[in-house]
C-alpha cells in the first residue's frame, strides 16, 4: 500500500493510519480486533483476548509506537504466549501493580449464599449484579430442595440435621408468606381505572417480594455476576482466602481457576496473604478482652463524626479554581448560601452529581437496621463501610402488613415471630459449637445489625435522593431520610439543597407501580415479548 497522510484538519494534526505500512493479512486479522484500523481513536472488539488488550496498553507509557504497530511488531497479531511472556519482563521491569489494572474479566459466580456474595462485593473498584430479592421469587425447588446452603462446618458439630430442618421450615414459610401476602395487597390496593393489569400485578408481586423478603436467610443461594480488573480481583481473592468461611475459600479457589483461563498473567500473583490472617487473630484477641458484649441495639441512623468548618471548606474549593494560590475571602452566611446555590445551578436531575468540591466535606454514620436495607445500601462503593458479624442477638423487624393476614387460621405476624425465635436458638447453638461466623448463615434480612459508612457529602447527593425515591424499599428509604436530617443539622446550606429530589411521603402505596408503568410504555415501544422481563 502506498502511503497517504490523512490530515486531521480540524484539530490541526497530521496522520498516517498504520494500516497503510501493513501487509494485507495483517490490516485483515487487525480488523477483526478493533473497531476500525485508519483513525486514532478506536475500541477493541471482544475478538481481542483480555490479556493481549492489557499487554499492549500497559507498553504506552514506555513504546514510541502507537498501539497497532506495537500489536503487529510485537505480539504477532494477537499472540497469548507473547502477551504472558510480556508481562514477566514488565513486572521485571516497572516493578508496579498498575498493569494488572489493565486486563478484565467477566464472572458469573452461581449458586453461592447470599453470605458469600457479602464477601465476593466487598470491593470498591469493580462492578457486581446480584439477583434481586425484590424482582425474583426464592420459593422454587431444584431436585426437591430449597435453594439454600448447608454448610459443612455443621456436621462436625452433629447441627447439619437441625439445620436443614429449620431451613426447610423458614422456605415453607417464605413461601406460604407470598402468597398470602399477594391475595392481601390485591384487597388492599385494587387495581384502578386505566392501570394496565399486567404492570398492576408486577406491582403487587414486587411489594409482596419486599416485604416477605425479610425471611430470607443469609444460606440462600443467590447469583452474582461481576466486573473486575486483575488488580481486583487479587484484591478479592486475597480477602477471600482469608475468610474463616470454608464456603467463601472455596469459592476462591474456584474463581482463581476460572480467572486464570482468561488473564493468568494478571493474577499469577495472588495467593493467600498471611498477614491478613494474622492480623484478624492477633486483633481478634485484644478485642475479646477489652471489649464488653453489647447486644442493646443502637439508634437507626446517628452521626457519629464529621469534618469541622465544612461550608468553609466546601466555599473554598469552589473558589479554588479561579485563585492564583490559597483561597482568601470574608464571605458572610448569605454570600455563602448565595455561592453553594450558584455551585448547583441547573441541577433539574438527582443524577446530576455536583462537582468536586463537596468531597471536602466528610461524614461518618452507624446504623443500627435491618440486614435487607444494609445489603442496598452496601451496594455504594465510594465510601468506606465496616460491617459487624450478623447475628440474631440485637432483634429483628416483624413487617408490618403481617398483622393483617393470616396463614390458616394463625396470624401471619405470630408465625412470623415464634419462627425468627426459633432462628434465634439454632444461631446461639451454632455460636457455642461452631463459630459465630457459621452462625450468620441463619441470619435473616429481617434481622439488625450494625455497619458504618464514612461518606462525602457529594456521593451523599447521589446516595440519599437515590435511596429516598419514591420506588425505593421502605427499609433503606427510612435510613436516607434520616441520613439528610442528620447533615441537615449540622450543615443546613449545604443539605438543604437536595431535598427537592427526595419523597418524605409515608402513605401506604405500590412502590414500584409508577416506575412499572414507565417501563412497560418502553417495552411497548421496543415492540416484543422478553422471557424473563418483570411485567
Amino acid at each position: 500500500m502506498g502511503k497517504k497522510v490523512n490530515w486531521l484538519k480540524d484539530r490541526g494534526i497530521p496522520y498516517t493510519p498504520e494500516i497503510e505500512s501493513l501487509d494485507k493479512n495483517t490490516a485483515k486479522s487487525m480488523s477483526d480486533l478493533m473497531t476500525n484500523v485508519d483513525k486514532p481513536v478506536y475500541a477493541f472488539t471482544d475478538k481481542m483476548p483480555p490479556e493481549v488488550a492489557a499487554a499492549l496498553f500497559s507498553r504506552y507509557s514506555r513504546s514510541p509506537r502507537p498501539l497497532r504497530m506495537v500489536l503487529a511488531r510485537e505480539f504477532n497479531g494477537a499472540d497469548r504466549t507473547k502477551a504472558r511472556s510480556f508481562f514477566d519482563r514488565v513486572l521485571a521491569e516497572y516493578g508496579d501493580d498498575s498493569v494488572a489494572q489493565l486486563g478484565v474479566v467477566y464472572l458469573a459466580c452461581e449458586m453461592v449464599s447470599v453470605l458469600a456474595t457479602k464477601d465476593i462485593e466487598d470491593g470498591r473498584l469493580a462492578a457486581y449484579i446480584e439477583k434481586s430479592t425484590r424482582y425474583v421469587d426464592f420459593s422454587a425447588k431444584l431436585n426437591n430442595h430449597y435453594l439454600y446452603f448447608e454448610p459443612p462446618e455443621l456436621k462436625k458439630a452433629k447441627l447439619d440435621k437441625v439445620y436443614k430442618k429449620l431451613m426447610d421450615k423458614t422456605f415453607d414459610l417464605y413461601t406460604e408468606l407470598t402468597l398470602a401476602t399477594r391475595e392481601y395487597l390485591k384487597k388492599a390496593f385494587p387495581i384502578k381505572e386505566g392501570i394496565d393489569e399486567k404492570v398492576y400485578l408486577a406491582s403487587i408481586r414486587a411489594k409482596a417480594f419486599d416485604i416477605v423478603r425479610s425471611i430470607l436467610p443469609m444460606s440462600t443461594l443467590t447469583n452474582t455476576g461481576l466486573t473486575l480488573s486483575g488488580h481486583a480481583a487479587e484484591s478479592m481473592l486475597n480477602k477471600m482466602y482469608a475468610n474463616p468461611l470454608w464456603e467463601t475459600r472455596k469459592l476462591a479457589n474456584e474463581i482463581k481457576t476460572e480467572i486464570d483461563k482468561v488473564i493468568p498473567s494478571l493474577i499469577s500473583r495472588s495467593a493467600l496473604r498471611s498477614f491478613m490472617v494474622q492480623s484478624k487473630m492477633a486483633v481478634s484477641k485484644i478485642a475479646k478482652r477489652i471489649l464488653k458484649k453489647d447486644k442493646t441495639k443502637s439508634d437507626r441512623v446517628k452521626l457519629i463524626w464529621h469534618s469541622d468548618h465544612n461550608l468553609n471548606r466546601v466555599v473554598n474549593e469552589i473558589l479554588f479554581p479561579f485563585s492564583r494560590g490559597r483561597v482568601k475571602h470574608k464571605l458572610n452566611i448569605k454570600e455563602k448560601k448565595k455561592l453553594i446555590d450558584a455551585y448547583l445551578v441547573g441541577r433539574t436531575d438527582r443524577r446530576h452529581k455536583p462537582g468536586r468540591a463537596f468531597e471536602v466535606a466528610e461524614y461518618e454514620f452507624l446504623f443500627c437496621d435491618i440486614v435487607g436495607a444494609w445489603k442496598d445500601l452496601q451496594r455504594h462503593r465510594m465510601l468506606t463501610q465496616q460491617r459487624q458479624l450478623l447475628t440474631t442477638e440485637i432483634g429483628y423487624e416483624i413487617p408490618e402488613e403481617l398483622k393483617n393476614i393470616k396463614l390458616g387460621n394463625k396470624s401471619a405476624w405470630q408465625v412470623y415471630d415464634k419462627h425468627m425465635q426459633d432462628l434465634g436458638k439454632l444461631y446461639k447453638q451454632i455460636c457455642k459449637k461452631v463459630s459465630a461466623e457459621v452462625a450468620q448463615y441463619v441470619v435473616t434480612h429481617g434481622h439488625k445489625m450494625h455497619w458504618t459508612f464514612k461518606v462525602n457529602l457529594r456521593e451523599l447527593y447521589h446516595m440519599i435522593p437515590l435511596r429516598a425515591s419514591r420506588a425505593g424499599h421502605p427499609a433503606y428509604r427510612r435510613i436516607a431520610r434520616e441520613m439528610f436530617y442528620e447533615i441537615a443539622k449540622i450543615d443546613p446550606i449545604l443539605a438543604m439543597p437536595m431535598r427537592q429530589f427526595i419523597d418524605f411521603s409515608d402513605e401506604p402505596r405500590l412502590e414500584r407501580l409508577k416506575q412499572l408503568e414507565k417501563v412497560k410504555q418502553k417495552l411497548d415501544k421496543l415492540g416484543g415479548k422478553g422471557g424473563d422481563t418483570f411485567i
